[in-house]
């Protein structure tokens, strides 16, 4: 029989559960059924949890049993007891029965109080999509990516956590990578920094979703509002404007459908190139200042009363920026903290979570603890000319720039850095609603968020991204269920939450820290970009691959062909398309040993490559 730890202890006050259930008759009343009453379901993970009873002074004895394994009860009398629950925990649904409670007319004769499950280091595990993904990310690597780290929990277990890379692609002495080196997140700060605390809050009741936003921000979030070039057509007048602003509510700015443009950019002037100042055009009414500081950051909150819409709310659907700016300032309205102090004391103590923060470098982390984003300050290597832009290498300081210049690091759209391991424990929580004996969201709140937003636009939740109907392969790949939902960033990064495989992954990669293709044609592609490790499917996909190393070697082979169909017309040698395709041919290369079909295969695509760069 297994061995368990029952010891007495001291429920903490202030401590929230996954269930609290008396027994008997835990459902208030008599079952005409009979056997509801004495058993209670509820979520846990193998290896991993415990339970509290409080036994009634007047109770004489009792049955327990989880996952119908008996538990010892004879010395648990009156008082509250701890029981180590992890020899017979199960991953999923666990049952606690209860049962033969003498005497069997005492009313809450034995109370449970359940946690949620906690990650725990779980054995490393080595499926064969595990290890393809090791060698391509280290291959990428040695041809030119700059640096990634991956961490993925499953069943409440970190099955896998992995970094390759240096912090700095262009300083020879950058730290090496590890699995702490905390990353600009970008734009999974939304689902962080915004969705966590309103799901709480709404969990709590303390918001509603259909709030409209002026009854937090005040009349001056519509009453205020200007006009300026880009709102022509439909809704070019002000009082339209205030009438459709005046609609919004905190569910049009999750779904990105209130109506705002997508990329306002409050600390930018548009400038006369030649002359070098700032053209006279009423867009710069909206410009707030550049210099990141907490004046500016005020201005610019203030200038989102300001900012007109493209559309009427709820009529379309555009991404935005602006949508989770305007909620961050909600949270920081409704809570009277910043968004940084928030997530902390709502969600990163309890949790004891250390390697998540706004503003790394003012938080007792140095720019060697962080992997670096662009290479020349936000000038896309030079194709900017803003003189007021950063210029040096980005590391420990949020990239986007209106987090950065307009919102002093602090926004509820971007400006958050983590590990991949406090990401992925932090992402748990909405597999279970909670973290040991802190609750934070209803099952309820949880399912209405990842929900589809409408039947049109099965690829939105309230603010997650939704896997759907293959809505999303890009993010999530082609084999994840539909259930699958999450967010990406920018930079590079993703959160993947898998509730039907209860698993969460996390893979965050610096693919910014490169120089930029072709500044002149595309200031927004860099050279990271074009290597698979930027592809943030790869991992969801790989890391779910239930495939022999035979399909998968089928699979590298095609990967290779691939790379080489992408590689760009007339590109140089040492252009990353070409480096790509390097990269997945040396992959294939170690991977053939002794399949003689995996060799030809190999030898026809060098062929190839050869082929095209001397086309």
């Amino acid at each position: 029989m297994p061995g368990y730890t029952i010891t007495p202890a001291v429920l903490d006050e202030d401590a929230s559960w996954q269930a609290c259930v008396s027994f008997p008759d835990w459902c208030g009343f008599v079952q005409k059924s009979l056997a509801v009453n004495s058993v209670y379901g509820y979520i846990g993970c193998r290896n991993q949890g415990e339970l509290y009873l409080c036994v009634h002074p007047d109770v004489l004895s009792f049955d327990l049993f989880i996952n119908n394994v008996r538990i010892p009860s004879e010395a648990m009398h009156s008082g509250t007891w701890r029981i180590d629950t992890s020899s017979v925990s199960v991953n999923g649904i666990n049952t606690l029965q209860i049962s033969n409670i003498e005497p069997w007319d005492l009313n809450d004769a034995v109370i449970a109080y359940i946690p949620f499950p906690v990650p725990i280091m779980g054995i490393k595990e080595n499926e064969p999509g595990m290890e393809l993904l090791d060698e391509i990310i280290a291959q990428d690597i040695q041809h030119g990516f700059p640096s990634a780290s991956i961490c993925m929990i499953r069943h409440g277990e970190i099955v896998y956590e992995k970094a390759w890379g240096r912090c700095c692609s262009t300083d020879p002495a950058s730290r090496a990578v590890s699995t702490d080196t905390l990353y600009d997140l970008a734009s999974v700060t939304k689902v962080f920094a915004v969705n966590y605390p309103l799901q709480k809050y709404v969990s709590d009741g303390v918001l509603d979703i259909d709030t409209p936003v002026h009854a937090i921000l005040g009349s001056a979030f519509y009453e205020d509002v200007i006009m300026i070039p880009y709102t022509d057509g439909a809704g070019n007048d002000l009082p339209t404007q205030k009438a459709w602003k005046k609609q919004i509510t905190l569910r049009h700015l999750l779904t990105h459908s209130a109506g705002f443009p997508p990329d306002a950019r409050y600390y930018y002037r548009h400038y006369d190139a030649a002359a070098m100042r700032p053209d006279e055009t009423a867009e710069n009414i909206l410009y707030t200042g550049c210099d990141g500081s907490r004046e500016t950051r005020l201005k610019t909150i203030e200038a989102l009363n300001r900012t007109p819409l493209l559309y009427e709310p709820g009529t379309r659907t555009i991404y935005s920026d602006t949508d989770y700016m305007i909620l961050g300032a909600v949270l920081e309205k409704v809570s009277g903290k910043d968004l940084d102090t928030l997530l902390k004391n709502m969600f990163l103590k309890p949790m004891g979570l250390t390697h998540m923060t706004f503003r790394p470098l003012d938080h007792g982390f140095v720019k060697a603890d962080c992997a670096a984003t662009e290479l020349h300050g936000n000038t896309r290597d030079g194709a900017r000319k803003d003189p007021s832009l950063r210029n040096g290498v980005l590391q420990g300081e949020v990239h986007d720039e209106k987090a950065w210049y307009s919102m002093a690091g602090i926004s509820g759209h971007a400006g958050l850095f983590a590990s991949a391991r406090d990401a992925a424990v932090l992402g748990m929580a909405m597999l279970y609603g909670g973290h040991g004996t802190h609750q934070f969201f209803t099952k309820a709140v949880m399912d209405t968020f990842v929900s589809p937003s409408s039947f049109t636009h099965e690829d939105w939740g309230l603010g997650w991204f939704r896997n759907g109907d293959h809505a999303r392969p890009w993010h999530f790949s082609g084999i994840r269920s539909a259930s699958v939902f999450g967010h990406q960033g920018w930079t590079g990064t993703l959160l993947m939450i898998d509730p039907a495989e209860d698993t969460v992954l996390a893979v965050l990669t610096n693919a910014k820290n490169t120089p930029v293709s072709d500044p002149d044609t595309d200031s927004n592609l860099f050279d990271g970009d074009w290597y698979s490790a930027s592809g943030v499917a790869l991992a969801p996909q790989l890391l779910a691959y239930k495939g022999s190393r035979e399909s998968l070697n089928s699979l590298a082979a095609d990967m290779a062909n691939e790379a080489i169909k992408r590689i760009l017309k007339d590109a140089s040698p040492d252009h990353p398309s070409v480096r790509n395709a390097q990269s997945k041919l040396a992959v294939l290369k170690y991977r053939m040993q002794d399949d003689e079909q995996l060799k030809q295969r190999y030898e026809q695509l060098s062929e190839r490559l050869h082929a095209v760069l001397s086309d």
